[in-house]
């Protein structure tokens, strides 16, 4: 990554936080008004959606290559992590219940949920324990693994458009179409938040193409004229709908917010240099470690948090507030180490050469 696009990182860095504070506050009993800005915190993800689609977009115009090379790519970038999550996740669940009789972990141990995802199928599925359960936050391994499979398509078309910021808008109107359109033939059929439709790649494809809106920004350097408005205010927008359900909330919510966060970063830009080295390099620590971070991360944010919760009787709000930070930072050194581990994995697997650190 260029120098100059360290605020990428940063901004993963940004998201990947904001994943952990929606995950960590659900262990405990605290009130709304605590409970409403970490749980918008899951929006993070969006942002890895948009940010994935704009590094591709450079990774692509740079070096086009073959489909099967540019899959192998991707394949070899998150299948190592998520097959030795997989590993874990499974081992911890039947070592618990050889332990104590009982699950611990909420894992799916389903052979053909766990097969699912062993081939990253299970964002076609649309089985909640293969989706989500078997790696807990796995559906997004699921989803950005076929918009990847989709993505020279898609680069394709949007090179073809003549007017291509019209491109991100129109995948919104045809992924809208499609999942209203089953709504209307089948009004049990509905897109709920973290259901399988809402996690669906129909559903997070318009956020994810709204990084060529950024790539063509960045391309071109074109003038948006008050870009922190914009942004702000979409994001409030999205914020508002959060907590408004409706037939259309999160088919909307997902795009929302991802064309606020695309202003939000070019608002961004010129300020970046003005923050601090020291904060930039830890909120950097975090997104050059975001992967590892996001599938290490519920352990921690659940289970750990529950056996907090269960030695220090204290009121919730007070104990969430103090054991925040120490869940931070522990995710953070745990993170980067589990990060080391899968590349030396990864190393092993794919070039046989030795690595040291």
């Amino acid at each position: 990554m260029p120098q100059k696009l360290d605020i990428v990182q940063f901004c993963k860095g940004i998201a990947i936080i904001m994943i952990i504070l929606t995950h960590s506050h659900q262990m405990f009993d605290l009130p709304r008004s605590m409970q409403m800005f970490p749980m918008f915190g899951q929006m993070g993800c969006q942002m890895f959606f948009v940010l994935s689609c704009f590094c591709l977009c450079l990774s692509y115009e740079n070096n086009t290559p073959s489909y099967v090379s540019f899959i192998y790519k991707r394949v070899k970038s998150i299948s190592i992590g998520y097959w030795l999550t997989i590993c874990v996740s499974l081992l911890l669940a039947k070592g618990s219940l050889m332990l104590t009789g009982s699950y611990l972990f909420k894992t799916s141990t389903n052979p053909l949920e766990v097969l699912e995802n062993i081939f990253l199928v299970h964002g076609l599925i649309p089985v909640e324990g293969g989706n989500n359960s078997v790696v807990r936050g796995g559906w997004y391994v699921g989803t950005i693994f076929i918009l990847y499979l989709i993505f020279p398509f898609l680069f394709c078309l949007h090179r073809k458009l003549s007017k291509k910021t019209m491109f991100p808008f129109l995948t919104f109107l045809l992924s809208f179409v499609i999942l209203v359109g089953m709504y209307v033939y089948n009004n049990s059929f509905l897109v709920e938040l973290n259901s399988f439709w809402y996690f669906s790649f129909i559903n997070q494809l318009p956020g994810f193409s709204v990084g060529f809106l950024l790539y063509d920004w960045y391309r071109n350097k074109n003038s948006i004229s008050y870009p922190g408005i914009k942004g702000w205010s979409l994001i409030l927008m999205a914020f508002a709908i959060f907590f408004m359900p409706s037939p259309i909330t999160y088919i909307l919510l997902p795009f929302l917010f991802s064309l606020g966060f695309y202003y939000i970063f070019l608002w961004l830009m010129p300020a970046y240099e003005a923050i601090p080295i020291t904060v930039k390099r830890f909120v950097r620590k975090y997104g050059d470690n975001s992967y590892a971070i996001y599938l290490i991360h519920p352990y921690l944010a659940f289970e750990l948090s529950l056996l907090v919760i269960s030695l220090v009787h204290i009121s919730h709000p007070i104990l969430f507030i103090e054991w925040l930070p120490i869940l931070y930072l522990l995710v953070l050194v745990i993170g980067i180490q589990y990060n080391k581990l899968i590349e030396i994995i990864k190393s092993l697997v794919f070039n046989r050469k030795k690595i040291c650190y």
